[in-house]
């Protein structure tokens, strides 16, 4: 099932650090970008997720997911399961429009495009946050590792596409 999520504001100390300040403080255009883009990617995202809780076994070829022709290779995914019995499938997006905005940005202000994506960036792992708070409130009993990403550790970045068929 599809379910949706609403972001009410950006963290902007996070976004500032993918723009690669560390202790300089933004001077007063990136200040007004950062306003103009928050306001912006809150407008256009329209976040949405789907998950899924499949049991899995382990093998020489990675992490299987039973049911599914889906194996996750790699050691970093094997011992980041390590002593578990099922895992979450995850996928989160902030919607096509955000893509759409930020191609119209790269074409017409540079400068904005890049500071529109770290926003965007932000609120798409803030998604993630929000999707992992309510997998808690679901799944009580269960430990909950760090979320695992593809393209974490050897888990290579093409699994992406292999995820969007589950």
């Amino acid at each position: 099932m599809e379910k949706s999520i609403k972001l009410t504001s950006l963290n902007r100390k996070e976004a500032l650090r993918y723009l690669g300040y560390k202790k300089n403080a933004p001077d007063e255009r990136v200040e007004e970008l950062m306003d103009e883009c928050e306001e912006l990617v809150l407008k256009t995202a329209v976040p949405r997720f789907i998950y899924k809780k499949f049991d899995f076994t382990v093998n020489e070829d990675g992490v299987a997911f039973k049911n599914t022709s889906m194996v996750l290779p790699g050691e970093s995914i094997k011992k980041h399961l390590y002593k578990c019995d099922s895992a979450i499938c995850m996928a989160v997006t902030i919607s096509e429009g955000i893509d759409r905005q930020l191609r119209v940005l790269q074409l017409t202000d540079m400068a904005k495009a890049l500071v529109f994506d770290s926003l965007a960036s932000v609120a798409v792992e803030q998604a993630c946050d929000k999707v992992e708070e309510l997998l808690r409130e679901e799944y009580p009993d269960y430990y909950q590792t760090f979320r695992f990403g593809i393209g974490y550790g050897d888990l290579p970045i093409s699994m992406q596409l292999l995820s969007l068929r589950y």
